[in-house]
């Protein structure tokens, strides 16, 4: 078996070694012989060219800074206040009996305020703060892993197509190749009309199959600048299958790193986090809060009086009756938490259910993938009888279209195949990567 694996292996490199960029009408040998943009590259482009990785970047930013903030709630508030007006007396009247101006007051001065105790509810925010900061951490790992994946499956997607048009435009040589000896053969009156006519009809069916191949192709490099910011003509089609080096060896190792520390697991685990600080930060609403406030002021009043007052004091403030706003919102903190932990229990069984999925379909394709390629094998060499037949008059010309044409078929389906087995290869990688 694995010497006829090696067979095929040797098969398909020469099967694609007609590779060519049709659209930039270069030669199909030198398609290959350059290394093109590979899959590595395309994921590093696409990484530094989402906006919704910069998107998740700027909340990370963002929630660094309320952290910033909540920390400074336990520090001391140092406000510059002053005053300045005209000062009425009664005991001054004027002519109508009414209250005369008896000068100008003002004042100025420092006042500092400092929390001495708020029963937990700074160091609630400050837990908020944190976690908030942990969950638009793990929204940003998932957004990057995302946007790898995406990029990843459009890539291979790309190299499809490109294989696809590859074969199309083989067989539509192969077939113009024939139609020109049909055509001499009946000149020589070797041949028929009939046999021109079924030549040239199935050449034009591979023209048109070709030209459909082309739009894919286009439309698959399209979605790949689109992601990458960048429009190639060269690619590596061999690392389409970067990602198969990197996956475990047995299943139990790929649940073991999946379900250790996955991003999606981390993401509900930080949002866990947050909604439990939510719930200790509307408790401590309840709570009564202890500030010292200490001001110094200097000014002066009518009759030249000076100013220069310092006073200190304690603020004690305890919630009595709030209208049920509070226990409301400990409420909803509370629903919020519950529905977290839910969503942490459904995205590890999710994982799970996932990785077992895709690491079964991962080697079925595998396994699909060799047997195309000895099926593949096996046209070609039948392909290669038919046609000594077909010259000998064994065989008719029909039997060699029909050949030709169930070959094709059986080449394209290797290398749609072997994209669906790349394809899971990311997949897989993706549920099991604990990075």
């Amino acid at each position: 078996m694995s010497q006829s694996r090696c067979l095929v292996t040797v098969f398909l490199v020469a099967c694609f070694s007609f590779v060519s960029v049709h659209a930039a009408g270069t030669d199909s040998s030198a398609f290959l012989d350059s290394r093109g943009y590979s899959l590595p590259e395309a994921v590093e482009d696409a990484l530094a060219y989402d906006r919704r990785i910069e998107s998740a970047s700027l909340q990370v930013a963002l929630s660094k800074e309320q952290l910033t903030e909540a920390k400074g709630a336990s520090f001391p508030v140092i406000s510059g206040v002053g005053y300045g007006g005209r000062l009425y007396s009664d005991n001054d009247l004027n002519a109508s009996g009414s209250p005369q101006r008896s000068g100008n007051r003002y004042n100025y001065g420092l006042e500092i305020d400092q929390p001495i105790y708020t029963f937990g509810r700074n160091k609630a925010g400050r837990a908020v703060a944190v976690a908030n900061v942990s969950h638009a951490e793990a929204r940003l790992a998932e957004t990057n892993y995302l946007v790898l994946q995406e990029t990843a499956l459009s890539f291979i997607s790309l190299t499809v197509a490109r294989r696809v048009l590859d074969l199309v435009l083989e067989g539509e040589r192969e077939m113009l190749g024939l139609l020109d000896t049909t055509e001499k053969r009946k000149t020589l009156a070797l041949g028929t009309r009939t046999e021109v006519a079924l030549v040239q009809s199935r050449y034009l069916q591979v023209t048109a199959r070709r030209i459909s191949a082309e739009a894919t192709y286009q439309a698959q490099s399209d979605d790949l600048a689109r992601l990458t910011g960048k429009t190639v003509t060269d690619l590596d089609l061999a690392s389409a299958g970067h990602y198969h080096a990197l996956l475990p060896a047995d299943l139990q190792q790929a649940l073991d790193i999946g379900l250790s520390n996955h991003y999606r697991l981390r993401t509900a685990q930080a949002n866990v986090e947050r909604q439990e600080s939510e719930l200790a930060l509307a408790r401590s609403q309840l709570r009564p809060e202890l500030r010292i406030s200490a001001q110094y002021l200097q000014g002066k009043v009518p009759r030249d009086f000076d100013i220069d007052n310092q006073i200190l004091g304690l603020n004690f403030n305890l919630p009595i009756y709030t209208g049920g706003q509070v226990r409301s919102r400990i409420r909803q903190s509370r629903y919020a938490l519950e529905g977290a932990r839910e969503d942490l229990s459904y995205e590890h069984q999710f994982l799970e259910t996932e990785i077992r999925k895709a690491w079964t379909y991962y080697h079925g394709t595998r396994e699909a993938l060799f047997a195309w390629e000895e099926a593949a094998a096996a046209e070609r060499g039948a392909l290669a009888g038919i046609e000594q037949e077909v010259d000998e008059r064994i065989r008719s010309l029909a039997y060699l279209l029909e050949s030709k044409e169930q070959a094709l078929e059986v080449y394209i389906q290797t290398a749609v195949t072997e994209g669906e087995y790349h394809r899971a290869s990311v997949t897989l990688w993706e549920l099991i990567n604990d990075r």
